[in-house]
């Protein structure tokens, strides 16, 4: 059994902290796994963990010291501040999202990571938008570029649960491209 860190730990730990903060031509190359925060981790009994990602960040590099610390990369947290861009009518918001969306895809990819987690909707104040054909068809998009790629989705802490349930209808149940 392995232990995954919560997600509130994992944002105010020293991997997230390097992982944004570090320039990218820098990256994981110039820290040696022996001092790296994954050794000590290792040696607190926390095998496993998940990061977020962004533009910039070599996550196969993350993963390359991880594996020679003997730890485990369970998911890759795709950014979230353009959820709601995915509902509304701004075509080019919402592209400029998706296009984000499959970059972080490709970035599991790279890192040998199947599984990215996402949200549906960010938006709490919001009452106008709700669940519409368009919004399926774009996180369809995201979803079967995804699937072509071996990586699934899973969705959390969604805003509006009546996305999370839209998704779910559209994309769920028989299907194994979410989770």
């Amino acid at each position: 059994s392995r232990t995954i860190l919560s997600h509130e730990r994992t944002i105010s730990s020293p991997i997230s902290s390097i992982l944004f903060s570090m320039p990218a031509k820098s990256g994981w190359r110039e820290i040696e796994p022996a001092s790296s925060p994954f050794s000590s981790m290792t040696a607190s009994g926390t095998p496993g963990f998940f990061t977020g990602w962004k533009r910039g960040v070599d996550l196969a590099l993350c993963r390359k010291v991880a594996d020679e610390c003997g730890m485990y990369m369970q998911s890759v947290h795709a950014p979230f501040g353009g959820c709601a861009d995915m509902w509304y009518d701004d075509v080019a918001e919402a592209e400029k999202f998706i296009s984000e969306l499959c970059e972080c895809v490709d970035a599991c990819v790279s890192a040998g990571v199947d599984l990215m987690i996402s949200h549906a909707f960010i938006g709490f104040d919001d009452d106008v938008t709700v669940p519409n054909d368009m919004g399926l068809y774009r996180y369809g998009r995201v979803i079967d570029y995804a699937a072509e790629r071996g990586v699934k989705i899973a969705f959390e802490n969604t805003e509006g649960e009546e996305f999370l349930a839209a998704l779910l209808k559209e994309f769920g149940s028989q299907n194994s491209r979410i989770t």
